[in-house]
């Protein structure tokens, strides 16, 4: 009786859905559209992002092979600045994360930089991607400011073993009395160039994961919640509850008609971005569809959410555009975390959008293990219960029924 009812409502539900010819377009052209459109603009663009240094927030490896007051003053410096979020390595370490571009730009104080520092020979190796990226030079020249801002800040040589801050000035050889006045010491940076596993996608291999986990997820709320409103509004579902089907099976019918649409979604943004652009994207499709369904359940439930809420349908697309557009703008389906203010990072990496695009793009992108990916899988479950829970506790047929326990 249970599968008898979902099945008829889910043919009913694609009869009323291919009926609206505006909702066949936002569901499934307007991600093609964008997939086309930004594919064929932005095609030549890596890295892209704002090109004002107090928009960056830049990952950057340190690897102190001195282990000196000297090189740690500057490595302080680097962490203290707020374009950077600054992590340490081992030698090892660090290039494993430049070649994996975990760390995008890697910087090496080398062992002997104090004792160099001081004969003014001391050299910084910066391990980047070989495709000087623009964000990347952008971070470079920022570094560059910072470093040369310690040693015009400071600007007294510093004797081995003492630190950089408060260091004497230089004395001539066997001379006393105070130091000689302030000297500069420059400081040369080499670039080591590596080829990292980003090297092999383009642009458009970082926007199909992103329009995927749009169309799975954002375009669900948008048409989902607004037709449960005027199912409500329009007394369908006061005389769906007289008859024997159960709110689950209301429920069931939906998601299984949404995730057969996102799957068609997904097979059209696939057929188009191999057909009209060149990508190099790997396609593990087990575990990328498991995030599709992760993601395709969160935006199920969360418009059964919205629709409890709201009490007409333009209410009800009021708060999914409310909910929706800025996931869209901030979670990484367009533009990449990176360029985004440190302010709000923690908070955009709350967002179940954020873990559904970025997920996609470790599997097909940086190819990733899918166990590997478990914090995401675990945050977009986190999700899902809770909105399917609170769907549940606010479901109604009508606007009377908020309490029923049908």
């Amino acid at each position: 009786m249970l599968l008898k009812g979902v099945g008829h409502l889910f043919v009913a539900n694609a009869r009323m859905f291919f009926r609206v010819r505006q909702e066949i377009f936002w569901v499934f052209f307007l991600p093609v559209f964008l997939l086309i459109l930004l594919g064929l603009v932005l095609k030549d663009v890596a890295g892209i992002g704002s090109m004002r240094a107090e928009d960056v927030h830049f990952p950057i490896g340190v690897v102190d092979n001195d282990r000196t007051q000297t090189s740690r003053r500057f490595i302080d410096t680097l962490r203290n600045a707020p374009e950077f979020s600054v992590k340490e390595f081992s030698q090892e370490e660090g290039m494993a994360q430049a070649q994996s571009a975990e760390q995008r730009v890697v910087v090496v104080f080398p062992d002997g930089f104090e004792n160099a520092l001081w004969r003014s020979e001391a050299k910084i190796e910066v391990v980047v991607d070989s495709r000087s990226l623009p964000l990347t030079e952008m971070a470079l020249n920022i570094m560059r400011e910072r470093i040369d801002m310690v040693l015009a800040t400071d600007g007294q040589a510093a004797r081995p073993g003492k630190a950089l801050a408060g260091g004497e000035g230089r004395r001539g050889k066997g001379e006393s009395g105070p130091a000689v006045g302030p000297v500069k010491l420059p400081v040369r940076f080499t670039r080591t160039k590596v080829r990292t596993v980003e090297e092999f996608f383009d642009f458009i291999d970082f926007l199909i994961p992103g329009v995927m986990a749009m169309a799975v997820m954002t375009s669900c709320i948008f048409s989902l919640a607004p037709t449960i409103v005027r199912l409500r509004e329009q007394g369908v579902m006061r005389r769906l509850w007289v008859t024997p089907l159960s709110r689950l099976s209301f429920v069931a019918s939906h998601v299984f008609f949404r995730l057969f649409i996102a799957m068609a979604q997904t097979l059209l943004i696939v057929v188009v971005a191999f057909s009209l652009f060149k990508t190099n994207l790997v396609l593990p499709m087990a575990s990328i569809l498991v995030f599709l369904l992760l993601g395709n359940l969160n935006g199920t439930a969360l418009s059964f959410v919205i629709a409890g809420f709201a009490k007409t349908p333009e209410v009800a697309s009021t708060i999914a555009n409310v909910v929706s557009i800025p996931m869209l703008m901030l979670c990484g389906v367009f533009l990449p975390l990176e360029i985004m203010p440190k302010t709000v990072l923690p908070f955009i990496r709350a967002l179940p959008l954020t873990h559904l695009s970025e997920g996609l793009r470790q599997l097909m992108n940086a190819q990733k293990d899918f166990t590997n990916l478990w914090p995401s899988q675990l945050i977009l479950t986190a999700y899902l219960l809770g909105f399917f829970l609170i769907g549940i506790v606010t479901f109604k047929w009508d606007k009377s029924t908020a309490n029923s326990g049908r």
